[in-house]
C-alpha cells in the first residue's frame, strides 16, 4: 500500500494492489499516517451498501487464477469439466474418469491469508476482522473440510491449490495435479 497526501492534507489517495481510493479529510485534521508517514493500523469503516457492492464483484468462478490452472492444464493434454455441480461443493475443475476434483482456493475467501500476512495462525488472523468477516472465513474453512470429507467418502482425491500458489508457480501446481491425474488414470488401465 502506498499513500500520498495532496493540497495541505485534505485528500489522501491510498493506491493498495493498483487500485486508487481517495479519503476526503477534513480541514486541520491530521494526517492519519502520521508525520513519519508510516501507516498506524486502523480499522476500515464504510458504509455497509459499499461493502456489499465491492464484496459482490468478486467473482466466485472464471477467477484470473482458476483461468490460467485451466489453460495450463488444457494444454498439456488433460480434459476436464468446470464448476462441476453434481459433486458437493461445485469443484472448479473435475476430471471425471480419474474421479479428480480441483479447487483453485482464493487466500483471503478459504483462510490461507495468515500465511501471506505472516501471522501465527488463522485465529491470529480473523482476531483482525470484524465478528461478521471472522465467522466467515471460518464457515467458510469448515465447508471446505466438510466438502472434502463427502467426495473422499465417495472415492473421490481432493487437491486444492491456493491462488498465491498458482500466481507463485503455475507450472509446479499443473506438475502437481498431472502427476495425481497420470496415477489415477494408470491405475484405470490395469
Amino acid at each position: 500500500m502506498k499513500a500520498r497526501c495532496r493540497g495541505e492534507n485534505r485528500v489522501l489517495f491510498i493506491w493498495t494492489n493498483g487500485a486508487c481510493s481517495c479519503i476526503l479529510l477534513m480541514e486541520g485534521a491530521p494526517n492519519p499516517f502520521g508525520a513519519a508517514g508510516i501507516a498506524k493500523e486502523r480499522k476500515m469503516v464504510r458504509e455497509p451498501e459499499v461493502t456489499y457492492k465491492i464484496m459482490s464483484a468478486i467473482k466466485s468462478k472464471n477467477t484470473k487464477p482458476e483461468l490460467l490452472l485451466a489453460k495450463e492444464l488444457w494444454r498439456r493434454g488433460m480434459r476436464y469439466r468446470k464448476n462441476y455441480a453434481k459433486l458437493p461443493g461445485k469443484p472448479d475443475l473435475v476430471f471425471v474418469k480419474a474421479r479428480l476434483a480441483v479447487f483453485c482456493d482464493g487466500d483471503f475467501w478459504h483462510g490461507h491469508n495468515w500465511v501471506l500476512r505472516g501471522y501465527g495462525s488463522l485465529k491470529e488472523e480473523v482476531s483482525r476482522y470484524s465478528a461478521y468477516w471472522a465467522e466467515k472465513i471460518m464457515n467458510n474453512v469448515a465447508r471446505d473440510e466438510r466438502v472434502n470429507a463427502r467426495l473422499e467418502e465417495a472415492g473421490w482425491t481432493v487437491i486444492r491449490v491456493w491462488e498465491s500458489d498458482i500466481k507463485r508457480d503455475l507450472q509446479a501446481c499443473a506438475d502437481q495435479i498431472q502427476t495425481v491425474y497420470s496415477r489415477k488414470m494408470s491405475s484405470l488401465n490395469y
